[in-house]
């Protein structure tokens, strides 16, 4: 197993209200950002996020019931990208952990687990991508 720690620094984000005003299903959230690796850029990240579950809490305007995203992403880095995928639970625990889908370059056979708690008040989301590399 082979692990990567990681930082996304957050750079462009956009939220994408889709109807009805205010979240809902459909709603998305995109982001690009520089990959960092012991605070040197090794690379560039992007991440788009769909709401699959929304259930409002008692409070319309508090925090929601359920939340729930398909969120998928890749890094590129020198030797090659890595992709994620899953559900996040965004009224769940943190950290939170989707599958390694895949991989190009020295990464052409990977699969894992990429985990992450989320980003700071600064932008930058540590995260930690264990792969699993086969011979192929």
């Amino acid at each position: 197993m082979r692990i990567l720690n990681l930082t996304l620094r957050h750079g462009q984000e956009a939220d994408v209200d889709s109807p009805p005003s205010g979240p809902s299903v459909a709603d998305r959230f995109v982001l690009s950002g520089d990959v960092l690796r012991n605070d040197e850029r090794v690379g560039v990240g992007g991440l788009e996020c769909v709401t699959v579950l929304f259930t409002p809490g008692p409070d319309p305007a508090g925090e929601p019931e359920a939340l729930t995203d398909q969120c998928y992403g890749t890094v590129s880095l020198p030797q090659g990208q890595i992709t994620a995928q899953g559900l996040v639970d965004r009224t769940g625990p943190v950290p939170i952990t989707i599958a390694v889908t895949g991989g190009t370059g020295k990464y052409r056979t990977a699969h894992g687990e990429l985990e992450t708690s989320g980003p700071d008040p600064a932008g930058n989301e540590p995260t930690t991508v264990r792969l699993i590399l086969g011979d192929g």
